[in-house]
């Protein structure tokens, strides 16, 4: 995902057919790109078809 950000594109996480994400696998998933480039990243990334359940985790991280 880094190399997309470092190009400022925008980068789209489709969950479709995720039902259960752990915070450790989100935390993973976006922790380094949040380290690199911080908060104001989070307008260039979506996260798409998320379950109520995965949506949370994402709003914990």
């Amino acid at each position: 995902m880094i190399s997309y950000f470092l190009l400022n594109e925008e980068i789209v996480l489709d969950f479709q057919g995720v039902e259960a994400a752990t915070q450790s696998f989100v935390h993973a998933l976006i922790s380094e790109v949040l380290r690199q480039f911080g908060t104001d990243v989070l307008d260039r990334m979506s996260f798409k078809a998320c379950a109520p359940e995965v949506r949370k985790i994402i709003e914990i991280v």
